[in-house]
């Protein structure tokens, strides 16, 4: 993993399950990890815990990658839609 150390990675239905699962993964192997989700506020409670604070890597929570990017490109300039081509986990559920 030390390869993919300070890369970018893009997860979608990070909030719970194997999203959430993955990115703690990740973070605590040094990636900065863009989380996707509808509930926001998990991501952030995931990025708060105990076990990530001290990681070398970071998580952002962000509920609509693709809005936010087309809306103002500048949100965030060092997770710009560009810049993630590292890695991308898929890890959503619908459910009805």
């Amino acid at each position: 993993m030390e390869r993919w150390r300070g890369r970018i990675a893009l997860v979608t239905g990070a909030s719970a399950g194997i999203g959430a699962g993955l990115c703690r993964a990740l973070v605590q192997h040094g990636l900065t990890v863009v989380g996707c989700a509808r509930r926001v506020d998990r991501i952030k409670a995931i990025s708060e815990e105990d076990a990530l604070k001290d990681a070398p890597g970071k998580l952002v929570a962000i509920k609509e990658w693709c809005k936010a990017m087309k809306r103002d490109p500048k949100l965030n300039p060092e997770l710009s839609a560009s810049s993630v081509r590292d890695v991308c986990g898929d890890h959503f559920d619908v459910s009805y």
